[in-house]
Formats: structure tokens, sequence, C-alpha cells
């Protein structure tokens, strides 16, 4: 065996004049050159025979590059050669074989850098990275061969399912519909008529969005500050007592919201169940109230329309494995970090029958976002704070609340799966 590989392959005397530096950087060079592409044996395989036991095969290696210590040229990784085919001959994937076939290997990498590394007990880790050196030009070329043979798709089909199974969320906070405001004021002018034809040009926006879905329920919260007052009389002051002033007679407006709303739900109540919670607002709790109390007169023989008009501070809904809830927002945004808590201990049962919880808020007149993700077993609720979809008046104006989109939300949600879709619309 020495004449075969060298003389000095099996001399145990050499150890002695080995040192450290040179088994770290024979080592090194060893696995890099056993993996690198460039570097690796190549080999063919021949005469396979097997049985129960043994696995014999003839193997012919091309051997690309020396080993530094061989005399007779043998390359050490001609020993990972045969553990690799016995390896894949022994397994169910012989065809792994491929990939050190010299007539398969075509490839321009080369390696660009070898870390190496020992874990706390003691043993070694090694990781290569490869660079690929392959022109430009050559890769275009092959991307419009590729093309080449591209075949475009068929016509694209779909069923169109009468899917029932899902519901609509249409959100319009924070309208204020008869706040003042003036050009001269706040650089925008506005008047009751155009804020009612902007305010149901995006829910007939979104409702038509939603329609494409055909849902079974239609969730059209009524309220949170819709009005920019809570009173009927000449005092125009939020429930609080702070002066508001808004356009024309609040009883008048009172009257114009109504039907506002009552034109919204009609629309909606064409093509599905509506539910209506009646959401106190702190500008117009009571006027909010005895709307709600109005409604529930228009339809208290409609079939398909509820209008929830308890006093609760929080309303929810449980559709299938989700969990809404809905609220103004001016109590809970001090509280952010516990609306999860409140929901699931006001609405236990509910909590537990649901995956999907979702919180939707206003009041504070732009948007935020706050996910309460999964820890260990605790399961995730959103919490959404809506924008207004009403104009500045010049109290926003003169505190620097500009340049926020007035923008109304719609929520497609499916019986089981969660959220299917979301519609925006700027107003």
């Amino acid at each position: 065996m020495d004449t075969q590989f060298g003389k000095n392959f099996f001399d145990l005397n050499l150890k002695k004049n080995i040192t450290e530096n040179d088994i770290e950087n024979y080592s090194s060079k060893f696995i890099i050159d056993t993996v690198n592409i460039d570097t690796k044996d190549l080999f063919e395989v021949e005469n396979i025979v097997k049985d129960n036991v043994n696995t014999i095969f003839y193997a012919k290696i091309n051997q690309r590059k020396i080993h530094p210590n061989s005399e007779g040229g043998f390359h050490l990784s001609a020993i990972t050669v045969a553990d690799i085919i016995q390896f894949f001959l022994n397994t169910n994937f012989p065809e792994m074989m491929e990939v050190y076939k010299l007539e398969n290997f075509i490839s321009n990498a080369s390696i660009s850098k070898v870390k190496r590394w020992q874990l706390p007990g003691g043993e070694w880790r090694e990781s290569i990275h490869y660079s690929e050196d392959e022109p430009a030009e050559d890769m275009l070329s092959k991307i419009k061969k590729h093309f080449k043979n591209y075949t475009a798709p068929e016509a694209f089909t779909y069923d169109k399912k009468e899917n029932k199974e899902m519901c609509a969320i249409i959100n319009l906070f924070d309208a204020h519909i008869d706040k003042l405001s003036l050009l001269s004021e706040t650089n925008e002018q506005s008047s009751l008529k155009e804020n009612i034809k902007r305010f149901e040009g995006a829910f007939d926006e979104l409702l038509a969005q939603c329609l494409v879905y055909n849902p079974e329920i239609i969730y059209i919260p009524v309220g949170s500050d819709f009005f920019n007052t809570n009173d009927l009389n000449i005092h125009a002051q939020t429930k609080r007592g702070t002066p508001q002033r808004i356009m024309g007679s609040a009883e008048d407006n009172f009257s114009i919201g109504i039907d506002v709303y009552r034109n919204c739900i009609d629309k909606a109540a064409q093509s599905a169940s509506v539910v209506c919670p009646v959401i106190k607002g702190n500008h117009d709790e009571d006027k909010i109230f005895y709307m709600g109390v109005a409604l529930e007169i228009a339809y208290e023989n409609s079939p398909k329309v509820i209008i929830d008009n308890t006093r609760l501070q929080r309303k929810y809904y449980k559709y299938g494995q989700n969990l809404f809830g809905f609220a103004h927002g001016d109590k809970e945004k001090k509280k952010i970090s516990s609306l999860p808590l409140i929901m699931a201990e006001e609405r236990k049962k509910d909590w537990a029958e649901t995956k999907f919880r979702e919180w939707y808020l206003g009041d504070i007149h732009h948007k935020q976002e706050y996910r309460f993700l999964r820890g260990q077993d605790f399961i995730g609720c959103m919490v959404r704070f809506l924008r207004s979809v009403g104009t500045s008046d010049k109290w926003h104006y003169d505190n620097g609340y500009l340049g926020v989109p007035k923008t109304a939300e719609a929520f497609i949600w499916t019986l089981n799966n969660g959220m299917k879709a979301n519609f925006t619309t700027n107003i």
C-alpha cells in the first residue's frame, strides 16, 4: 500500500512532525475540496451487486485535485466518494449520484468564504458560501430561451357560487355631519348638504364592494359622533358641555340625520339582513340614543333590520368563528392594552367559541392599529381605531390636525376563516 498511495502515506512516524496548525490547515482545505463543485471528485459507478448484507460496486473516480501531503497523488476525498456511493445505493435516492457525474457537471460557481467554529461541547462546525461567476449575458440568454418554451394559461375561469357564509361591516365613524367648517378659518369650505352627499357616497361605494361577496349580514354602526352636539336646543354643546359651532338648526339636523341612516340601511337591506349597533359618542351621546329610538320605530316591523339601541358602552356580535366589538373609543383609548381582556370578560362564552376577534373604535380622528399577538396559547385580538369621515373645524385646524385623509372602511368576514377583504374609500 505504500507503493500505491505514496511511501509516506501510512508512515505513523510522521505524526511527530505534524503541528496543530498543519492539522487545522489541511483539514480545512480537505473539507473545502470535498464539497467545492470545482474540486470535488467525480465518478462513474459500474457492476453494482447488492444482497441483504453487502453492496459491491466498481467506481471510476476522477480526482480533480491532488492532496498536498500525498506523493502518489491520492486524494483523501475518494474515501468520501465511496461513502457517498454506498449511501445512495442503499437508500431510495440513487438518482442523487447524478450530481457527481462529470458529464452532468457544468458550473462556474466557486467558494467565496468558509467559516469554521467550535461548539461548547468541543464539536466543530463549518459553513461554506459560494459565489456565482456566470456572466450576465449568459443568464440573459438562458432566460430568453426559457421564455420560448413558456405557454400562457388558458382563459381563467371560476365558479360563481351563491356563498352566503360571509358578513360585512361598514364603518363611517366620527362624521360630525353638522360641524361648521368655514373657508376663512380652515381653508376648507363645506355645508350640511355637501357633508351628507359625501357620507352617503362613501357608504354607497363600500356597499357596492361588499355586495360582490354576497354577505348574509351587514353590520352598520349608527352614531359614534355622527352629530357634533348633544342637545336639540339652541345650546350647541357636547355631552360634557363643551361649546360647539354647527350649521343650521340642531332640531332640523336631527331629522335629516335619521333620513341619512334610513337611506343607508334600506339600500343594504335589499340584499342582506342588517344589524345596526347604536354607538354613543362623546359629542352626541343622548342625541344618538334618541336617533336609535326613532330607528327602532321605523324598523319595528322589518324582518331584515335589527336596531340595537341598548345603552351599553361596548357592543359585541358573534358571527361564526368571529367576535366583533364596537365602541366610540373615547373611554377605550385610555386602556388599549386591556381591551382584549375586557372583551374576554364581557363575552366569556363568545371569546371561548371564536378564533378571530376585532375591535372597531373611533374618536381619535386618525387611524391606528394595535395588534395583540399570540403568546403561548393567548389568542390574538386586533384593535382598530378608524379615521374620521368628517370635515375639519376651527379647533382642529388651529391645533394642527391636518393632512389626515377622511377615510371610511368596510370589512368582509368569512364564517369560519376570518377576514376576507378590507375596503377603504377616501372622502
